[in-house]
């Protein structure tokens, strides 16, 4: 358990060392903590210019500066949201950043939070283990003006196979502009051992999806799809 703690915190101070030299834009961080049954946290980081939350009204897209606004588009009744922290960054004064843990029983609670509009994490229960799927979406990344996105995963399930770096029983994903400003979605993906189904085998460490998540994939990419278009229809 202190180990898992130096760790979470050594890949916190990580992030948060990271210099933003990015400008009207938006970083996100991601380290969601799961456990077998779905449950676990996320600790959220995001950060931009001030001069750019300043003159988009403190909000950039669905990402808050204030404290109220915070409230309102990072509340539901099925997380617990902790630790709420808005401050300059410590590499670079004229960024503001927002950090927060969200703690959930399922992690694709994290769906109704209004701030994550257009981003679907789900977990589902298949032959070949549990299959995690982070669906981004072009409207996300263009609403929410993102410049940078990590998304790091630690699981309490054996990791079987991910389209992602794997490090330390921890997955790591990242998309910069370079790879995120394209008109169609992209997906973060993970297959973990679930407790009474056998799944095909680690891929090892340089993060490579076997061939039949190679199949999986464009399956889970379209499912996604058709949950944010009710989604979106639902919140019209």
């Amino acid at each position: 358990m202190l180990q898992s703690k130096k760790s979470l915190k050594f890949i916190l101070a990580f992030l948060i060392s990271i210099v933003p030299v990015f400008a009207n834009a938006l970083n996100i961080n991601h380290i969601i903590t799961l456990q077998k049954d779905g449950g676990g946290n996320l600790n959220l980081s995001y950060f931009a210019k001030r001069s750019e939350i300043k003159s988009m009204n403190n909000v950039i897209g669905n990402f808050p500066f204030t404290n109220d606004k915070i409230t309102e588009l990072f509340s539901n009744p099925a997380l617990q949201v902790k630790g709420i922290t808005i401050a300059k960054d410590s590499k670079d004064s004229t960024f503001d950043r927002v950090t927060m843990t969200i703690f959930f029983k399922n992690v694709s609670a994290l769906n109704s939070l209004k701030a994550f509009a257009n981003f679907t994490v789900n977990m589902n229960s298949t032959d070949s283990g549990n299959v995690i799927t982070y669906l981004v979406s072009p409207e996300f990344t263009k609403q929410n003006s993102v410049e940078n996105l990590y998304v790091i995963l630690k699981p309490e399930s054996e990791i079987l196979t991910t389209n992602g770096k794997i490090e330390d029983k921890r997955i790591t994903w990242f998309r910069g502009s370079e790879f995120i400003k394209a008109d169609k979605p992209f997906g973060f993906t993970a297959t973990l051992k679930s407790e009474d189904k056998k799944g095909p085998g680690n891929t090892g460490g340089d993060g490579k999806s076997c061939g039949l998540f190679g199949l999986e994939l464009p399956l889970l990419l379209l499912g996604g799809l058709v949950l944010t278009a009710r989604r979106r229809k639902s919140n019209s």
